[in-house]
């Protein structure tokens, strides 16, 4: 069993490694009434149980690395729950969206299950930031030279796809 902290982008790794193992995922405060006695647990984040292996959420990216031997990276913004835009769309049926472009990452573990993909994410909004940390992040993960596959999971709003320069340079 994977026994996660309730925290989002957590949840989002966590969700992803389960899949990988084929373990059901328990998120802390959330079905306490499934009996654990004689399971096998991995714990990711600080959660209050005891467990049998223990990772942050670093050390889970790099186990999943490591047994995925992965080329593929999802970059998402776990605040993008918040990060909308928050407009009033009417639909050609005559129907009203709210807060488009929100929640993406949600999907980010779905893919990343079908594709062994590994999720880092990111809260930065500025593309240089953005950049930045994926460099680090790829030579942090070991795999600097074979990483062959980049998904960005996000709206524009939650990060930057596309640098419009102005001027002549």
């Amino acid at each position: 069993v994977v026994y996660v902290d309730d925290d989002y982008e957590l949840g989002l790794m966590a969700s992803t490694y389960a899949s990988l193992i084929n373990a059901p995922l328990i998120i802390q405060g959330y079905n306490e009434e499934v009996d654990l006695e004689g399971r096998k647990l991995i714990c990711i984040g600080n959660v209050e149980v005891s467990c049998d292996e223990y990772y942050n959420l670093e050390e889970l990216q790099q186990k999943y690395v490591d047994e995925t031997n992965t080329d593929k990276i999802i970059l998402v913004n776990p605040d993008d729950l918040n990060i909308k835009v928050d407009e009033e769309f009417e639909t050609e049926k005559g129907g009203t969206v709210y807060e488009i472009y929100s929640k993406t990452s949600l999907g980010a573990p779905i893919l990343a299950g079908a594709k062994h993909e590994v999720i880092i994410s990111t809260t930065a909004t500025d593309y240089e930031e953005v950049d930045g940390f994926i460099e680090g992040k790829i030579e942090e993960l070991g795999i600097l030279d074979s990483v062959e596959y980049l998904t960005i999971l996000a709206s524009p709003p939650a990060i930057p796809h596309a640098v419009h320069f102005t001027g002549n340079s």
